[in-house]
């Protein structure tokens, strides 16, 4: 508790084999200013070794070993049965809080209509861009990720928390369960608004070649949450293929046609528009840094051959199980 006083808030922080990206993150939570009395609760997913117990120890936090690898939502959930606050802010490991950040999200909750605060989630400035950057910015709202949301506590466990059946079958990651919590308040008739002011950066990890892939197969879920909230879904806005990538959209079938067809003018064409989107999505991503190699073209391209196909890939296999399209 960061002080004596009945606790307002309870910061809930899910980690798993990432001591020191957990530590950069309690660093900025333990330094707030002018924020209302808080707690912070670490809920350790079964990490290796004691080096995530030993940070978390060292900042004074409440600390909670899970005995096996139970994945984020029950993470959080149990981070929600120890919560003593009113309010509950839940931040991921891979994240830093700007220091007004508990400050601006407590102020909103006076109105009682308010059942939970979306903030703003933005990769820091520090960290090498990526064409896919952009998927881990929330910028705009209706996001609705837990890398940076409030919730009212009571509001939180009237839904019954978590719901930890949003697991992908590939990897077996969990997606889109955070969002269902989400829909379920709204639907309940409160409203969730966005504030900026309250801003988190995300960090990159550093399996960047990985991630991408895994990150593309987790939209096997988008038809699952599309069914159970359809209209809310939709307002959303969340799409499996980017829009700002259309010379790689018409690149990849110019390929495959010339391929299938012996038709070699087309690949020519295709190819270019793959670069293109590489050399594009570089200089985009990487406004105001010097570029001083072509390494971040060669990532680019590797990240707009991969992620792309499966995503569609991925939304195509749940609409099969779910039975509900997301293009």
């Amino acid at each position: 508790m960061k002080n004596k006083d009945r606790v307002f808030i309870s910061v809930i922080i899910p980690t798993r084999n990432r001591p020191q990206l957990l530590k950069r993150c309690l660093q900025s939570i333990f330094s707030q200013k002018d924020a209302p009395p808080y707690e912070v609760i670490v809920i350790d997913d079964h990490s290796d070794g004691l080096e995530t117990r030993r940070v978390v120890k060292s900042f004074g936090a409440k600390y909670k070993r899970l005995p096996k690898r139970m994945g984020q939502a029950h993470a959080r959930n149990i981070g929600l049965e120890r919560a003593e606050g009113y309010i509950v802010a839940f931040i991921d490991d891979d994240c830093i809080a700007t220091s007004n950040w508990l400050k601006e999200g407590a102020t909103i909750f006076e109105d009682g209509v308010v059942g939970g605060i979306e903030g703003m989630t933005i990769p820091h400035p520090d960290e090498p861009p990526t064409p896919f950057s952009n998927y881990i910015d929330n910028r705009t709202g209706r996001q609705y990720t837990t890398s940076n949301m409030f919730y009212r506590k009571d509001v939180l466990e009237n839904i019954g928390g978590f719901d930890t059946t949003y697991t992908e079958p590939f990897f077996k990651q969990l997606f889109r369960e955070d969002t269902d919590v989400a829909f379920k308040i709204l639907s309940l008739g409160f409203v969730i608004p966005f504030v900026d002011r309250c801003t988190v950066y995300h960090l990159r990890t550093n399996n960047r070649y990985l991630k991408p892939i895994k990150d593309a197969v987790k939209h096997f879920l988008d038809p699952k949450l599309a069914k159970r909230f359809p209209k809310l879904f939709s307002k959303s806005g969340f799409r499996p293929l980017s829009r700002g990538h259309f010379p790689y959209y018409l690149g990849i079938p110019l390929i495959i046609t010339g391929i299938l067809t012996d038709i070699s003018t087309l690949i020519i064409p295709g190819a270019c528009g793959i670069l293109l989107s590489a050399v594009y999505s570089t200089i985009r991503r990487c406004s105001g840094k010097s570029i001083k190699s072509f390494h971040p073209v060669l990532l680019f391209l590797y990240e707009l051959t991969i992620v792309p196909i499966l995503r569609l890939f991925s939304v195509i296999l749940g609409y099969f199980k779910y039975g509900k399209i997301t293009l």
